[in-house]
């Protein structure tokens, strides 16, 4: 396939132009700083990072156009989707938005409409089964864990008035949830929940908040400060499983629920934590040297785990990691002028020993942001994987 080839040749030139746009930027940054000297720098401080080497994309990880062939749905009526779950006893999918609302989608009528209403960013969601009712989760960025009550069916309405959401959890160790973002939910009721970073989310204009730029910030900075958290429901306790975390995002389980996996966004890995047996406390990675940005991560029917990624690395932020007073200079500059992800549609398989045995892409340059830049989380379905 003349794209593939392509795209495969651009992969092994991106060395090269990164140096040059790398060189660029260095002549670009000397002729600033007689204007950045006399600014104060960000409030964060800058560690040098040493990145691993990305493994290739060759073998299970070869370009192909898979994920072309996702059929779409929805597309514009939800904008920042980052979590999908689905709900069978009442036939909707539940997403959350960039405007605060969590979104139900009846997946016969393909009506959307809204369960609730939050002043935050809601982002990671999971299905609680409660004594009280069933329930939906929310890692609500600026919040912490907020719970939400379930209609009794389909046709049903939460009822604000009498079972308003309420906030689980917005404490853990010794300082508050400054960037929940995943969540998920063991058969017990016991939630294990990521804590991205002590950057929060930015408050914008029109009152909502940006999480990328407090993901960019953090991952300019190199500072590991992401951590996976433990709510007990019985007690109400929140503990720090680990800390230490480059970026903590997607969460899932193990089906026998042994380990609880992490992805530990910019270090190109995915942390496993040991819940039950002889390991049990200890963590080690699952895998790492991803050519991607992992975000989302979701168990399938198999036993394995499917990661989406919100862009492949940036060779340029690989470069400069090293040089803490560069990145320093560059956290100056505007956010659209920060290294960032490009739009490219990469979901990875992984079995349940952590090898990569699969992967989906798609090449296109018509991707729309919605569907590939936004492919934060996935689910399994019986035998449908379904994206946002």
């Amino acid at each position: 396939d003349p794209q593939l080839n392509t795209t495969r040749e651009n992969m092994s030139n991106s060395s090269r132009s990164t140096l040059c746009a790398f060189s660029l930027l260095i002549v670009c940054l000397a002729l600033l700083i007689s204007t950045l000297v006399s600014r104060p720098v960000a409030h964060i401080s800058f560690v040098a990072v040493h990145p691993s080497l990305p493994l290739p994309f060759e073998g299970a990880l070869a370009p192909n156009e898979r994920l072309k062939q996702a059929h779409r749905f929805a597309e514009g009526d939800v904008r920042g989707a980052e979590s999908l779950v689905f709900d069978d006893a009442r036939g909707v999918l539940f997403t959350p938005t960039e405007h605060g609302h969590i979104s139900a989608l009846d997946l016969s009528s393909r009506v959307s409409s809204s369960l609730a209403f939050l002043t935050g960013r809601p982002l990671g969601l999971a299905l609680d089964s409660h004594p009280t009712g069933d329930r939906l989760l929310v890692a609500e960025a600026v919040t912490g864990l907020i719970s939400i009550p379930l209609p009794l069916n389909k046709a049903g309405s939460a009822d604000t008035t009498k079972h308003s959401h309420c906030v689980l959890t917005n404490w853990a160790g010794d300082r508050p949830i400054l960037y929940a973002n995943d969540v998920a939910v063991a058969q017990d009721g016991t939630v294990y929940l990521s804590d991205s970073s002590n950057i929060a989310p930015l408050r914008l204009s029109d009152q909502t908040f940006s999480t990328m730029a407090a993901a960019q910030l953090d991952g300019l900075s190199g500072r590991a400060t992401g951590r996976l958290l433990r709510y007990d429901p019985r007690t109400g306790h929140t503990d720090v499983l680990l800390d230490g975390i480059a970026y903590a995002n997607g969460v899932a389980l193990a089906a026998d629920e042994s380990f609880v996996l992490v992805c530990e966004t910019f270090r190109y890995a995915v942390r496993r934590y040991w819940l039950k047996g002889e390991k049990a406390g200890t963590s080690d990675v699952f895998v790492d040297r991803l050519p991607m940005l992992p975000d989302g991560i979701s168990r399938d029917s198999r036993g394995g785990f499917w990661v989406a990624a919100f862009g492949p690395r940036s060779a340029l932020l690989d470069l400069v990691h090293p040089y803490p007073r560069l990145k320093q200079l560059l956290s100056l500059l505007p956010r659209s002028l920060l290294p960032k992800p490009k739009q490219y549609g990469l979901v990875v398989r992984l079995d349940g020993s952590g090898l990569i045995t699969e992967s989906l892409h798609d090449v296109g340059e018509y991707l729309s942001c919605s569907f590939a830049f936004l492919c934060t989380f996935l689910l399994v379905m019986e035998e449908w994987l379904c994206f946002v």
